[in-house]
């Protein structure tokens, strides 16, 4: 496989998990080179081709159970070997040739993968006239009559599918939701998304993205989509209802004073690892992430330079990290650490002062205590400092609640002291 077919199968993975990467899966798509299979042709095999105006190919085609046909196409010789069970005659050309030439045919990406996409007519017609699908665009004259209100069933779904993708964009300010009704268009209200945006940002790319979150969670009706500025829609959103999403401003959250960069304010200096000492002998590395979203204080960014001797990161990877006040750059955790965290106290270590821990207390626990029984908690242990290699002291929220009758605590059958 080469590096363009690795790209296209990679975006096709995104696409399937998330509905706001579809649309650069469609546009790498409609940039690549395809495998297509072919009848009685004696055109050469493996091989890029650029078929000239009116040229007849006779491609083949696959039957459904219900007696309907399909096209089927793949991204990689791989993905073609699994369709087939005999050798046979294929070509490789470009998506957008394909489609011109299948016009009115239904055809399936790579139709014997878990990852198959299926392209009708009306979605294959939208992608040659570089739409995306189930987009479209409409212009409300000023001197319209729309009316705006609010859902009587809130669509939740759909906000926190759209919440969360605002949170990697950092552009996103603020979002709204309503309902407009246009009688002169639409005999139903629709949906109506509001999106306050950085000045710079180019909101068409911004739209496609969530617009195909809309076409995923939004079935039963149109979704419109509109940049907040001045007028209406835009003054009933922003004084007439409370955002959905509001950015969280980490530029001025006094934890992070002084350590984002002064050119680039949304980046900095993050301690990165693959575990703690009792884990790994591979020593933790200091990397330069974007931040590109916060909860609580969590924040999630992507590292941007290469590491020296980490294997399992690098540039690309996203990663969650928290700061800790002694240490000199924020720390980054994981989410089985954060999941847990919360029912422990952490000493601060005995030479640094650092208060968190790389790993899981769970994932130390058995690693120290080997035969401590399945359903055990320990109330007390210690751990080293992923930092400095310190001693910390870590102790279950209920350590010290048991008590047996009297005034002194019961003895954990651990503790020795």
């Amino acid at each position: 496989m080469n590096d363009d077919e690795a790209k296209l199968e990679n975006a096709l993975r995104l696409a399937a998990a998330d509905p706001a990467a579809r649309p650069a899966f469609y546009d790498l798509l409609m940039d690549s080179k395809v495998y297509v299979l072919t009848q009685g042709t004696d055109l050469p095999r493996d091989v890029t081709i650029t078929l000239p105006e009116n040229t007849l190919l006779a491609v083949h085609q696959f039957p459904r159970k219900d007696g309907s046909l399909y096209v089927p196409f793949f991204s990689s010789i791989a993905e073609l070997q699994r369709s087939i069970r005999e050798e046979a005659s294929y070509v490789r050309f470009s998506t957008s040739e394909l489609f011109k030439m299948t016009r009115g045919q239904t055809l399936i990406l790579n139709p014997h993968s878990d990852l198959a996409k299926e392209f009708v007519p009306s979605e294959i017609e939208a992608l040659l006239a570089g739409k995306a699908p189930g987009h479209g665009q409409r212009v409300i004259k000023e001197a319209t009559q729309i009316l705006l209100g609010q859902p009587a069933v809130y669509p939740l779904d759909f906000v926190e599918a759209l919440k969360k993708h605002f949170a990697k964009r950092p552009a996103v300010e603020a979002a709204y939701l309503a309902l407009i009704h246009d009688p002169s268009q639409d005999p139903e209200p629709n949906l109506l998304v509001g999106v306050k945006t950085d000045a710079n940002v180019v909101f068409e790319v911004l739209f496609r993205e969530i617009g195909a979150i809309a076409v995923e969670y939004v079935k039963d009706r149109p979704v419109d989509f509109v940049r907040i500025g001045k007028g209406n829609p835009s003054d009933y959103l922003v004084k007439e209802t409370t955002p959905f999403y509001h950015r969280v401003s980490w530029r001025s959250d006094p934890k992070l004073a002084g350590r984002l960069h002064v050119d680039f304010p949304d980046d900095l200096q993050v301690v990165v690892h693959e575990g703690g000492p009792r884990f790994t002998e591979k020593r933790p590395e200091a990397a330069w992430v974007r931040i590109t979203g916060q909860e609580g204080d969590v924040f999630t960014g992507q590292i941007l330079n290469q590491l020296e001797q980490l294997s399992t990161l690098g540039a690309g990877s996203v990663i969650k990290f928290v700061v800790s006040s002694p240490a000199l750059y924020p720390v980054q955790v994981r989410d089985k650490y954060l999941q847990e965290r919360g029912d422990w106290i952490i000493k601060p270590c005995s030479k640094c002062g650092f208060a968190e821990l790389f790993d899981a207390p769970s994932d130390l626990m058995r690693k120290v205590f080997p035969n401590l029984p399945d359903d055990a908690v320990m109330q007390t242990f210690t751990a080293f400092c992923g930092l400095c290699g310190g001693v910390q002291v870590v102790q279950h929220k209920s350590a010290g609640e048991e008590f047996v009758q009297g005034d002194k605590p019961a003895k954990p059958w651990w503790r020795f002291w």
